[in-house]
């Protein structure tokens, strides 16, 4: 009951952050490169996907034609874009796919950054203090609201590591420490999916793992 309580505390305390960020621009998140050119090309994927039947692999309106699946930058198979796409439709305005993602990625990262600094032992404040910083720090949302693939690697970032303490050290379930790395590979922006492994193998090795714990961490990695 303890953790539900802070857990409702740390997403009440980014609602209200949020809040007031639209309420002082009501395109807050609407910058840069996500005008330019993730939420047109967001846009014609789930058009492609949903009007037409078919995976999209090109945009035909981007310079003079873009690829879509080998540039590997859009999150074309990142399933919860598509429902906050249908939903930005719903809402009559498809600019609120960026608000809706990035605020879902924010409470993400925040409950995520939570369940990881509980086990690590911490004390229950810091901890809602620590997540609730986490999922408001500059890069998450200044970066984000320019490029919105980096909001997604913060949100997955932390139950990463988790997993990796809790379970890979003990040699236990890697199946999903590789789930949640290919979710994060799918985000888009393949870049950082790779600056998050190296620090992953970091931490990994820091942590003086056995011979067990090795082979499930190679294990985990060749599974995603």
């Amino acid at each position: 009951m303890k953790h539900i309580v802070n857990i409702l505390i740390i997403v009440f305390s980014i609602l209200l952050i949020v809040g007031i960020l639209l309420k002082t621009d009501p395109n807050f998140f609407l910058n840069d490169d996500i005008l330019s050119q993730f939420l047109p090309q967001i846009k014609i994927q789930t058009e492609t996907l949903i009007y037409y039947h078919q995976i999209p692999e090109i945009n035909l309106y981007h310079y003079l034609g873009h690829p879509i699946l080998p540039q590997g930058q859009f999150g074309t198979f990142y399933a919860p874009r598509y429902l906050f796409s249908w939903l930005a439709i719903r809402s009559g305005n498809f600019e609120n796919l960026v608000i809706f993602e990035h605020v879902f990625h924010m409470i993400l990262a925040g409950i995520g950054m939570y369940v990881f600094l509980i086990h690590l032992k911490l004390r229950k404040a810091i901890c809602v203090i620590g997540a609730v910083s986490y999922s408001l720090n500059g890069l998450m949302i200044e970066v984000g609201r320019n490029w919105l693939m980096v909001s997604g690697y913060f949100a997955y970032m932390p139950f990463l590591y988790y997993v990796l303490v809790r379970y890979i050290l003990v040699a236990k379930k890697p199946i999903l420490s590789a789930l949640i790395r290919a979710t994060i590979f799918l985000i888009g922006y393949t870049n950082f999916f790779v600056y998050i492994c190296f620090f992953e193998l970091i931490l990994f090795a820091i942590s003086r793992p056995n011979r067990k714990s090795i082979y499930t961490y190679l294990l985990s990695i060749f599974s995603s």
